[in-house]
This record gives C-alpha cells, sequence and structure tokens, in this order.
C-alpha cells in the first residue's frame, strides 16, 4: 500500500484553542482511500480507457488502512481530521444518524468560526477538520453519501458506506467547541482593478483534438504564450466535457459566496516562461 499520513502543521494561535487535543481520542485523523483487491488479497491497480478517461475508482473503502474500522472515544466533543486520500473519487461525508458536523478547519487552516453541516462535499487530495457531539452516548458510523457525477454512483456507492464506526465511552472528553477560531485575513478592494474574463475548455466537445483551451485557443505544453504580470479581479467560465470538478459544489466553507453562480477572483500571476524560455 505505501505509506500515507497527515503533516499537521500547528501555531501559537492553534495552540491556544480548547479544541480536542488528545492524539488518537479525542483527535482522530481519518483518511479514506477506494482500493480494489485481487482474491489473494493483494491491491489491484489496473488501468482501462474508462479509468483513464474518468479517473481510477476501487470498489472497497479503507479508513487508515482498515476496512470499516471503530473508534471508542470519550463523550463530548470528538474532532476528526478528514482527509480524501482517493485517487478520483469525490466523497461526501455526513453521520448514519444525522447529527450535525462542525467545520473548524479547511485545507486553508483554522475558520474564523465553526460552520454547521449535515454534509461535507470532499474533493481528492483535500482536508477538513470536524467536530461531532458524542455526548449523548449513542454510538454512530460516519458515512460517505452517493456522489452524482461520472463513475461515482456504481453499486455499493449508489447509497451510503460507512468508514468509520464512533463508539463514545463513560468517560468525559476535555475539548470544546468555540465560537471563534482563527483570524481571516481581509479579502482586499475591487476599486480600481481591472476587469478581466478568462474561458477555459477541455474534452471532446470542446476542441476536436481534446486539447485544454483558454479563450477559443489551444494551449500546449511548452507554449510560451503566457505574456506578462497581469493583476486584478478575473471572472472564470468553465466548458468542456472534463471540467473541473472543485465548482460541482457550492463553495460554502472559507472565503466564498455564491453570486448567481457566476463569481470574480482576485489574482495575481508573475509568470516565469517566455517565448525564448518556455515552461515545460
Amino acid at each position: 500500500m505505501g505509506l500515507a499520513g497527515l503533516v499537521l502543521i500547528e501555531d501559537e494561535e492553534s495552540g491556544r484553542l480548547l479544541l480536542p487535543k488528545q492524539w488518537g481520542i479525542d483527535d482522530v485523523p481519518v483518511i479514506v482511500q477506494d482500493k480494489k483487491f485481487t482474491a489473494a488479497g493483494e491491491i489491484d491497480y489496473q488501468l482501462d480507457v474508462m479509468s483513464a478517461a474518468v479517473g481510477w475508482f476501487g470498489d472497497t473503502l479503507l479508513t487508515n488502512g482498515a476496512l470499516y474500522p471503530e473508534h471508542a472515544a470519550p463523550r463530548g466533543w470528538l474532532r476528526l481530521r478528514l482527509l480524501n486520500g482517493c485517487n478520483a473519487r469525490s466523497l461526501n461525508f455526513a453521520t448514519s444518524d444525522k447529527r450535525p458536523l462542525y467545520v473548524v478547519a479547511s485545507d486553508g487552516g483554522l475558520l474564523a468560526e465553526p460552520v454547521k453541516v449535515d454534509e461535507l462535499p470532499v474533493l481528492m487530495g483535500e482536508r477538513f477538520e470536524v467536530l461531532v457531539d458524542t455526548s449523548d452516548g449513542k454510538p454512530f458510523d460516519l458515512v460517505t453519501l452517493p456522489v452524482s457525477q461520472m463513475g461515482m454512483a456504481i453499486a455499493p456507492f449508489d447509497k451510503p458506506q460507512p468508514v468509520l464506526r464512533v463508539q463514545p465511552l463513560v468517560i468525559p472528553a476535555s475539548g470544546k467547541l468555540l465560537d471563534t477560531l482563527g483570524r481571516s485575513p481581509a479579502l482586499p478592494s475591487l476599486t480600481g482593478l481591472t476587469q478581466r474574463q478568462l474561458q477555459l475548455s477541455m474534452g471532446s466537445d470542446a476542441r476536436p483534438d481534446g486539447h485544454a483551451g483558454a479563450d477559443g485557443e489551444v494551449w500546449r505544453p511548452g507554449d510560451g504564450r503566457n505574456g506578462s504580470r497581469h493583476d486584478g479581479a478575473w471572472r472564470h467560465e468553465r466548458h468542456g466535457e472534463y471540467a473541473s470538478r472543485r465548482h460541482e459544489h457550492e463553495p460554502r466553507i472559507r472565503h466564498w459566496s455564491m453570486a448567481c453562480r457566476q463569481a470574480r477572483a482576485l489574482i495575481s500571476i508573475t509568470p516565469t516562461a517566455s517565448t525564448a524560455k518556455p515552461s515545460t
């Protein structure tokens, strides 16, 4: 299977918070991967035309390398550090008894305040930290719900799949869910910024040769037409059969708001390539 794990980065701000911190007790890593196995129990990682087109999917979910493990947790707040370690499968975490998840951190670090959700979509390689209340003492499962995307709703993934059993103990937990968490940086002003629009496309419906395109032109590795530095506000539109899956659920976790399903991004790009020395 190789080695897989989490790299945890803490600072003084996170260290002062009274979140659950007892590693392996009330602060638990949850690394979920999908795998295929041969009859001999070995990992089967053979590619075919479909997996090459839409991504490689396994038929068995493992959590921290184990099949549906159980965790005995203190009663109170349980901190789960979620990581989608799948190759191409999106996950949608929830609880089997519909108790809420409280998102406290994402790839960008601590949120300004907890966000209460009933389900949490997590893409490949994406990370979130959530708190779950186990004070009622009732066992429950952390599950991943069906995802309506090509290749992801094939049985058994057309139904909720349990990834972790949580069994609360009698002993109390020590961590708390706080009203205020991290300090988020203020967004810069849009006043005076140049407005630009970039239309991205990819797939058989975008170009006859299947290459990725931007603003109707084909971009290939080694193309030095990146231009000079551009700062400002950009509006992004996506088209194509294999357009980014990032935008298939509404952005609602960190520094995002839905604006009639169109949004602007503030970016600053300093390209290192040129026509004389194109990137590879």
